[in-house]
């Protein structure tokens, strides 16, 4: 038996109906206490591009998250006292660097731990 509601009703339960109400309740109160719900955890975590798919114990899908894309931003032949941040991509003569940590430049020799070589390019031959 379904619960009865008094707006569907659209008059006043009977003493017989709010009882019923009571006892369905009870009932799937006591079902809920004997064979509580199990909880779904994570099983798997799939990354397919820039796609993580989060998988459940059940087989269930638990979500779906799409990962930043990490753009660089070229800025040219390195400078002194110019500030640059993560994934700016820079030329010192024959290589391209890429910043991995934000900061104001110097001397490039005392900056460098803050730069990943990226490519050495090769001179053309004429």
């Amino acid at each position: 038996m379904g619960i009865i509601y008094r707006h569907q009703k659209n008059e006043p339960l009977t003493i017989e109906e709010m009882d019923g109400n009571f006892l369905t309740l009870e009932k799937r109160l006591k079902s809920l206490e004997s064979t509580p719900p199990v909880a779904e955890g994570i099983a798997e975590i799939i990354q397919d591009g820039d796609q993580l798919t989060i998988q459940g114990t059940f087989g269930n899908i638990l979500g779906k998250i799409t990962l930043p894309k990490a753009i660089p931003t070229p800025r040219g032949h390195w400078q002194p006292q110019t500030s640059y941040r993560v994934l700016d991509w820079v030329q010192i003569k024959q290589h391209l660097y890429s910043c991995i940590l934000s900061h104001t430049s110097s001397e490039f020799d005392k900056d460098q731990k803050n730069w990943a070589l990226l490519l050495e390019i090769p001179e053309i031959q004429k």
